[in-house]
């Protein structure tokens, strides 16, 4: 997802910034909080975002789904238990394929997501940034997702055997 990255890029962005202009903030009562604020604002306006366009796609697709006519969704379910290779469109099943593949690959994921979120807890810990404490969080949240995305693979798995 590209929300992630920028997420990352504007945090990143936003310490050197509050950082490399301490000394010139510091003679105002509070000038260097502003900066942590305006983070703090644009991730969340990047999260909002992108949930925004997650939950339009997902309706989209719902829509599509509900005004299809039966025979049409019949025929594409048939076709679709036929011929697992899907070499066209859009796909939102389990690569069946490699099954072991992406149950391991979720698994690494969440452990780098967890790693991230210590890491970064601990730096903004010794920075007393609120703007990498929220950081931090959005690592954990992804881990957590990436547990419950864990479990569909495990699930999907357990059923193909």
């Amino acid at each position: 997802m590209l929300s992630s990255p920028m997420i990352e890029i504007m945090v990143l962005v936003m310490l050197d910034a509050s950082t490399s202009l301490i000394a010139f903030i510091s003679c105002y009562l509070s000038g260097h909080g502003k900066f942590e604020t305006l983070g703090a604002l644009g991730i969340s306006c990047m999260l909002l975002a992108t949930a925004g366009g997650i939950a339009w796609h997902a309706v989209d697709v719902l829509l599509g789904v509900l005004s299809a006519a039966p025979e049409v969704i019949n025929h594409s379910l048939a076709h679709e238990h036929v011929h697992s290779h899907h070499h066209s469109g859009h796909h939102h099943g389990i690569d069946v394929d490699h099954p072991v593949l992406a149950l391991s690959m979720t698994v690494v994921s969440i452990a780098i997501k967890e790693g991230l979120y210590w890491i970064t807890k601990r730096a903004g810990e010794r920075q007393g940034s609120g703007l990498m404490m929220a950081n931090a969080w959005h690592h954990r949240v992804d881990a957590i997702s990436s547990v419950v995305a864990l479990i569909g693979v495990g699930k999907n798995l357990w059923f193909l055997q």
